[in-house]
């Protein structure tokens, strides 16, 4: 037996005799249309009756197998779905490590392809420069600043200029 097949091989709930209620005929069509991937409302649409009623009847006592013929329609619904999706095209994985350089920017972006660590530092520090403006060693030195009036210049010496430009 197939899968739909499975699905409508149900008890339906027992109702009364009415012309308007949810028959036999009525609780499959309901049935068939959730398998066909609609919501409840819409299958309940679609054999004339309301989304509250059904699930109204899902809740009576006795109403097992219709319930479980109801998540088994809703399930294959989504496997059919699921089964007709394309999947997402997959992406060339990019090159990692320091070898790996950024050539190119579009937006957030960057192109990547690898190359020795020299060309790979410079072309980062390139597309850096482009992006947030030039490092600050490249920068022209900064113009002297006199000392506020009142103060004298503060003098350093070669080798304590020497200590506070190495860190130490």
């Amino acid at each position: 037996m197939t899968d739909s097949l499975c699905i409508l091989a149900f008890t339906p709930v027992p109702a009364r005799a009415r012309c308007d209620g949810w028959s036999c005929a009525v609780q499959r069509g309901f049935v068939e249309g959730l398998a066909a991937g609609m919501t409840p409302g819409a299958a309940a649409r679609s054999v004339g009756m309301g989304r509250q009623g059904a699930y109204a009847l899902r809740r009576r006592p006795g109403a097992e197998s219709f319930a479980a013929a109801w998540d088994a329609a809703a399930a294959f619904a989504a496997r059919q779905r699921a089964a007709r999706r394309t999947p997402a095209p997959v992406r060339p994985r990019l090159p990692t490590g320091p070898a790996a350089e950024a050539i190119g920017c579009a937006g957030r972006a960057a192109v990547f392809a690898a190359r020795s660590d020299d060309e790979a530092r410079s072309a980062l520090g390139t597309m850096l420069d482009a992006l947030y403006g030039p490092k600050a060693d490249s920068l022209p030195p900064p113009a002297p600043v006199s000392p506020p009036p009142g103060r004298e210049p503060c003098e350093l010496s070669a080798a304590a200029l020497s200590l506070s430009r190495a860190g130490g």
